[in-house]
């Protein structure tokens, strides 16, 4: 499943944008300048979207990819050891130890 995406419509929507940013990108040739992040529930899903990306963007390929498997942080929130937001907010551009309970 597409984060954020609902069912086969959002799968659908993800890969028109995917075409979208294809099409503009064949206009430039050279090193590799795109960089994809999705939020998956597996790494099944995470091989699934790779592989549509390169199925949708022919003849451009995956040149590298990498799955982290936890996450300390995200949008400044501090995640527990199960992914879920401790309710610790951590602003960017904060100091170490500027730490907030929200």
């Amino acid at each position: 499943m597409v984060p954020g995406a609902d069912g086969a419509d959002g799968e659908q929507r993800f890969a028109a944008a995917v075409r979208a940013v294809g099409a503009a990108g064949r206009q430039h040739a050279g090193i590799p300048n795109l960089m994809v992040t999705t939020w998956n529930r597996s790494a099944a899903d995470a091989m699934r979207i790779q592989e549509m990306l390169e199925r949708e963007l022919a003849p451009l390929m995956v040149v590298d990819s990498a799955i982290v498997l936890h996450q300390v942080k995200r949008l400044g929130w501090v995640l527990d050891e199960t992914g879920r937001n401790t309710g610790t907010l951590v602003p960017y551009g904060q100091p170490s130890g500027a730490e907030s309970q929200v």
